[in-house]
């Protein structure tokens, strides 16, 4: 059970003026969600002001800027949570996947679809159609930020880091750009392991 002091702490919050390309940004947060901002900043290799920056730019005008960053640090940490899963050994990824609520896609090392989620086919696919349909029968084209290559040599070489990125996809004539994270699948085996590529809806 918390106590008064460990409540009052968890609960501080503070005021940052963020500036980025001349634009400043006024946000209240609890401190814990500065730092998780912090630790994704570093993970991006950005700083915190460009990290929220990019992550509020689009944002609609009737969405609340400190709701949505407190549940993109909710949805950042689940996500960890679904890849320190899926990085354990004899687990079945298939079944991970499948109860993430975000879209996620798992590539075999030449970069084919190896499965995905009923959130990829609803989020993805039928955003790309405009029907009720699945993967099968419908052609995918997948472009990268960087070469799927190097995404993976990164990640063989650093193998508890989750690269982010962006990733379009094309259907038919519709393209969707998305911010994505990358993680192996199998740290046992590096060289052979599937990349799972969580896909921010």
């Amino acid at each position: 059970m918390l106590t008064r002091t460990d409540t009052a702490a968890l609960t501080a919050t503070s005021l940052k003026v963020l500036q980025r390309d001349g634009r400043r940004l006024a946000v209240r947060l609890e401190d814990v969600y500065w730092e998780e901002l912090s630790e994704i900043a570093q993970a991006d290799n950005v700083s915190v002001s460009e990290l929220v920056h990019s992550l509020t730019a689009n944002l609609p005008d009737d969405v609340n800027r400190t709701s949505f960053l407190r549940c993109y640090c909710l949805q950042y940490l689940r996500e960890k949570m679904v890849l320190s899963k899926i990085t354990s050994r004899n687990i079945d990824v298939n079944a991970i996947i499948t109860a993430c609520p975000e879209p996620v896609v798992v590539l075999t090392p030449q970069r084919k679809i190896a499965a995905y989620n009923p959130a990829f086919t609803s989020g993805i696919i039928q955003a790309g159609t405009a029907q009720e349909t699945t993967a099968k029968g419908i052609e995918i084209r997948m472009t990268f930020s960087q070469p799927f290559n190097r995404i993976r040599q990164y990640m063989i070489d650093n193998p508890k880091r989750v690269v982010t990125g962006m990733m379009g996809f094309t259907i038919g004539d519709k393209t969707m750009q998305k911010r994505v994270r990358f993680a192996l699948a199998d740290r046992s085996d590096l060289e052979n392991s599937f990349v799972i590529v969580f896909i921010e809806s």
